[in-house]
């Protein structure tokens, strides 16, 4: 994420290669996606720096990027044809909610509306079961260029959670993901091999996306799962009772089934 040389877009980072067998494996479209969590390890001080876009998306989002956002979801999220709906791929199945898409767009766009409700609008339309929340998740793990078209969407969540129209959580919540045994066992052994743990270097985990959490650790474990390349572990965000703590650490937004989390730690 801080690296310079990689965080502009002179680069594409996906045709960079440390061995030869990736270059093999883009060859025959074998790459696989970024998994929603990543980690890193940090050796030094240097590498916390945050990356400049970072305070970009902490701003107020403005008139036009909301009126903006709300043309690109009425452009992009077209309501399926019969014809299409006939047919059930996965795809298709996806755009079977562009019609709510649409029908809630249509009910805010270009009209002044506090951002108090706007964010509940495009929150509803976040948590439908369509190709919009996988798109923009997709965008951000993937860092393409895409993910800038979302950016009013996360202004107005870092907004919401600001200024404290949107409910936050600050209890023990909970989410369960996979893990490459490969990528387990090189964290593990950094970590083990520095008994100080004042001291550098320190593992850091961070998502592009956002995550679901949940306060029901049961729950939680339903979504379990593993094979013979990874494990299933749970990440467990501890409970906040401090205010100043509160203030400055807490980046979720509590919706009615779920916690919806942006994780940099």
């Amino acid at each position: 994420m801080n690296n310079l040389y990689y965080n502009n877009d002179l680069f594409d980072t996906k045709l960079i290669f440390s061995d030869p067998a990736q270059i093999e494996q883009f060859i025959n479209n074998e790459i696989q996606e970024e998994n929603d969590l990543t980690f890193d390890i940090i050796e030094n001080f240097e590498q916390l720096i945050i990356p400049s876009y970072y305070s970009y998306l902490l701003e107020d989002v403005n008139i036009s990027e909301i009126n903006y956002f709300n043309d690109f979801l009425s452009r992009n999220f077209l309501p399926i044809s019969e014809i299409d709906i006939d047919l059930q791929n996965q795809e298709n199945l996806d755009k079977l909610e562009n019609k709510t898409i649409n029908k809630l767009i249509n009910q805010i766009k270009y009209k002044k509306l506090p951002k108090e409700i706007l964010i509940k609008y495009w929150l509803r339309i976040y948590s439908l079961q369509s190709e919009f929340f996988k798109n923009l998740n997709k965008s951000l793990r993937n860092s393409n260029n895409q993910a800038y078209f979302y950016y009013p969407f996360i202004k107005l969540c870092y907004e919401g959670i600001k200024k404290g129209f949107l409910k936050s959580n600050t209890q023990e919540i909970y989410r369960c993901s996979k893990i490459s045994k490969n990528e387990f066992e090189q964290i593990k052994n950094k970590f083990n091999s520095n008994p100080n743990k004042n001291e550098f270097p320190k593992p850091i985990v961070f998502s592009r996306s956002f995550l679901s959490f949940t306060t029901d650790k049961e729950k939680a474990k339903l979504f379990r799962g593993s094979d013979s390349k990874t494990y299933c572990i749970m990440y467990i965000i501890q409970k906040i009772n401090n205010i100043d703590d509160i203030e400055n650490k807490v980046s979720n937004a509590d919706t009615i089934f779920l916690i919806i989390c942006d994780v940099l730690w």
